[in-house]
């Protein structure tokens, strides 16, 4: 088993990965904009492949995974994000991201259909920064579903006040 490499500075979560790993991650970048998911999923398994511990890659991999609603590879990839993170000192970075990749992982869950730890993830991302909108509508989604109105109300007025204006978040507030 290889060891996990140390960041070398405490304010940083970028490590500089092989020259070859990069360039595929920034292809595979390229093709997620443009929307070539599938080709985009190929090159960051393949930087991957170059640098297992390319975090950054493995999280673009996972948002990919799931907007196709390959949901299990999204998962996993969530997954394995979450413990790649865990090699980097505690930081406002290391938190920002953190509730960045809490708030993929809670839709994940709530697309799986597992409401138990979409509420979990989404609980943590407002531990982290109560600001994040779509973790405030996520909770008040499941809130609604488990007929807990008081509560899903108090979470879609918070997405609103947080700057969520969809629609949808409307929507939940007039069913609630």
């Amino acid at each position: 088993v290889r060891p996990r490499p140390v960041a070398k500075r405490s304010d940083s979560l970028a490590k500089n990965p092989p020259k070859e790993a990069a360039a595929l991650f920034e292809a595979g970048q390229n093709e997620h904009q443009k929307g070539d998911l599938a080709k985009a999923i190929e090159l960051y398994s393949e930087a991957l492949k170059q640098d297992p511990d390319l975090w950054q890659a493995e999280y673009q991999r996972a948002n990919a995974y799931f907007t196709l609603n390959k949901l299990p590879e999204a998962k996993a990839s969530i997954l394995r994000v979450e413990d790649l993170l865990k090699q980097f000192p505690d930081s406002p970075e290391l938190k920002q991201i953190s509730a960045r990749v809490q708030l993929t992982s809670g839709e994940i869950a709530l697309a799986d259909a597992n409401p138990a730890d979409a509420e979990k993830a989404f609980r943590r991302v407002l531990e982290i920064d109560p600001r994040v909108s779509r973790a405030h509508s996520g909770l008040a989604e499941i809130l609604l579903s488990a007929k807990k109105y008081d509560e899903a109300i108090v979470e879609g007025k918070a997405a609103l006040a947080a700057g969520d204006d969809r629609a949808a978040t409307w929507l939940l507030l007039g069913i609630a």
